[in-house]
């Protein structure tokens, strides 16, 4: 079974991806909300379609879309917008799949001694990690209501990708696209000015590393960086062209430009709450780092390799604990108040590529004595994967509840027949 596993992995992996977005995509479907879901849904829409007097000043291009779908002649507009909220979803739970099976199981040493083929236990990474994500409660909430956080996560997530296309192909053009498509990401979605020191220096190390730094390439880099914020010229005009531009005492359009800026640093601040934070950091950025982002070859060397077992052992305790929203993970501790969702793409990567090591171990020939041994490890190899995808399965259907677009079927009917 572990073969044809393998094989599986191996020989379909352009159709895990397709796979992945079609599977979430018709969940989110047969989940979305039907109408205008109350909350911070109901104030997007009324905001971005015009129903508010005072126009939004951000996420410009989301804004954009939501003028496009109000412009198609069918189906009611709230359901239009509640879909497209699907689709992005689901293009982001394909995303993640591509990023993290691109990376590579070699960050300890007893990885690197197993010999087995290194490309499906990176794909069965990514499909962990992206099932992981797809049906946590904020993505899932997100995705089945008309909101901001399924189409920026989606961009950031698409970004990200083209950052790991340019280090396989080196070609600068894939560079370009990045920088200016990050520029337009600092323009919709706050969390990448959070990012964009992180990426400017991983992009100087590796083009250092490479022999590819040259100035040329970095002055071109950073104009087209600055290319992609023409979003936030192009907001504060529409936004002048309103009347809320007077009420406000605006008096040019660089003051518009500020106080964009204000609101984005003021969301940046919210992100991370006042109780609970040091939890939300330890059950996603720390054992992301350790997990995903730092070789750990030099600290567990060979003679150490059980410590490295153990540590593994208690991060999976852990991703258990958070995948069944144990009172640690970030979901409980915040809630709606914020709605925290770029955390559980940090937790879907580090769980997905502790799965995959998890099956590296699996599948390792242990020295074992004795019969009962041998069918324990045999037992282990073939129980693995269904045991992981068990857990996911279980998950999904707890959070269904929580996460299900349909819940707020009857207040719509109730608005429908009061207007």
């Amino acid at each position: 079974m572990q073969n044809k596993f393998i094989r599986m992995l191996q020989d379909h992996g352009k159709r895990i991806g397709p796979s992945l977005f079609g599977l979430s995509l018709i969940v989110y479907l047969l989940t979305l909300c039907r109408g205008v879901f109350p909350g911070e849904s109901a104030r997007l829409t009324v905001q971005y379609t015009g129903l508010d007097f005072f126009s939004p000043m951000t996420h410009f291009i989301w804004g954009l879309f939501v003028t496009l779908l109000q412009k198609l002649p069918v189906l009611p507009l709230a359901i239009r917008l509640n879909a497209f909220s699907a689709i992005c979803g689901a293009g982001a739970v394909w995303l993640l799949y591509l990023i993290v099976s691109r990376i590579p199981h070699n960050r300890t040493s007893e990885e690197l001694e197993v010999e087995i083929p290194p490309l499906p236990v990176q794909r069965l990474s990514g499909v962990i990690a992206a099932l992981v994500f797809a049906f946590c409660i904020p993505f899932w909430v997100v995705s089945t209501r008309a909101h901001t956080a399924s189409f920026d996560v989606m961009f950031l997530l698409y970004t990200v990708y083209l950052l790991f296309r340019f280090a396989e192909t080196k070609k600068y053009t894939t560079l370009y696209l990045f920088s200016f498509l990050y520029g337009l990401g600092v323009t919709e979605f706050a969390t990448f000015i959070v990012f964009a020191p992180f990426m400017g220096l991983w992009i100087f190390y590796f083009l250092w590393k490479e022999g590819m730094l040259l100035a040329r390439v970095l002055v071109l880099a950073v104009l087209c960086s600055i290319a992609g914020l023409f979003p936030y010229i192009l907001g504060a005009w529409q936004f002048q062209q309103t009347p809320a531009y007077e009420l406000r005492n605006f008096t040019n359009l660089f003051e518009v430009v500020w106080y964009t800026w204000v609101e984005q640093g003021h969301t940046v601040r919210r992100s991370l709450p006042q109780v609970g934070w040091l939890l939300i950091i330890m059950t996603t950025l720390a054992p992301w780092l350790i997990v995903v982002a730092f070789p750990k070859r030099t600290i567990f060397a060979r003679s150490a390799v059980r410590s490295s077992y153990l540590l593994h052992i208690l991060l999976g305790i852990l991703a258990v604990a958070v995948l069944f929203n144990a009172h640690i993970s970030p979901w409980p501790l915040t809630q709606f108040r914020p709605l925290l969702v770029m955390p559980y793409v940090l937790i879907a990567m580090w769980i997905g590529y502790l799965a995959g090591y998890g099956y590296i171990m699996a599948s390792k020939s242990n020295r074992l004595h004795g019969r009962s041994a041998h069918r324990f490890q045999r037992l282990t190899r073939v129980a693995y994967v269904p045991s992981i995808l068990a857990l996911l399965v279980v998950s999904a259907v707890m959070n269904l509840s929580s996460a299900n677009g349909r819940s707020s079927d009857g207040l719509n009917v109730f608005a429908r027949r009061i207007v």
